[in-house]
């Protein structure tokens, strides 16, 4: 069984997060084998209906973390601003459900990256550099390997925006293989969610500023010139 736009309000609900949603929509529409979502622990029962519904099995994190309203980052304490949530490992085979959870368990990033179905060049980059770093302590010098233009289907910077087609950070700005999962995607939203695809496209398509020292990055959107300015000592990548 697919999913279209008619049933869209029934994934959002879930967590009101488009890129959490879209993953267990490409998970149901066979463009990936598993998925890995953050949902809060009160929203365990709507779960449970939706993977009923669409025959898939899911299984839970042991550990419980907290989530800033306004955030993806995790956290172990509690305060009054965050939300209690766990991790959810879900696939259409009850094997591949469980080994998910085995290797998100052990931190066994190579794994954890053949099971989400990412590049094995990507897999193999991110092992090897960035492990368990946060986006904004990565070294982007090994990201842009020269390269200073590139497809808007790779353009993983705005995850915080709840913006990106890519469930993975390509190896480099030209991925091939990155690429082809980023048009297979953005076609599918283009022909079942095109309001999705339309905003995604615009915000896509933009400079991204790299400051080498502080390892952080700014946007420059290319539709709203009048926002654009420039850093010294930075590098660009456009995304278009």
């Amino acid at each position: 069984m697919n999913i279209t736009k008619h049933k869209w309000s029934e994934i959002w609900n879930l967590n009101t997060s488009k890129i959490q949603s879209l993953e267990l929509i490409y998970l149901i529409n066979n463009l990936s084998s598993c998925c890995r979502i953050v949902l809060k622990t009160t929203s365990e029962n709507d779960l449970i209906t939706i993977c009923y519904n669409y025959n898939l099995s899911f299984k839970s994190s042991e550990k419980v973390f907290y989530i800033k309203t306004n955030s993806y980052q995790h956290s172990t304490h509690n305060n009054s601003e965050s939300i209690k949530c766990r991790e959810y490992y879900i696939s259409k085979k009850d094997e591949l459900t469980l080994l998910l959870k085995k290797e998100f368990q052990n931190n066994n990033h190579f794994e954890i990256g053949e099971l989400l179905d990412y590049p094995s060049c990507c897999i193999t980059f991110f092992k090897r550099y960035f492990a368990l770093g946060q986006l904004n302590e990565m070294n982007f010098n090994h990201f842009i390997n020269g390269e200073t233009n590139s497809s808007f289907y790779l353009n993983n910077f705005l995850i915080e925006n709840d913006i990106g087609l890519l469930s993975h950070f390509p190896c480099n700005t030209n991925c091939v293989e990155s690429e082809r999962i980023g048009l297979e995607r953005f076609t599918f939203l283009e022909k079942e969610f095109p309001e999705i695809a339309k905003e995604f496209k615009k915000k896509l398509r933009c400079d991204i500023y790299l400051n080498k020292k502080k390892k952080h990055f700014k946007i420059n959107d290319f539709n709203n010139p009048k926002k654009n300015y420039k850093l010294d000592n930075c590098q660009i990548i456009n995304f278009k």
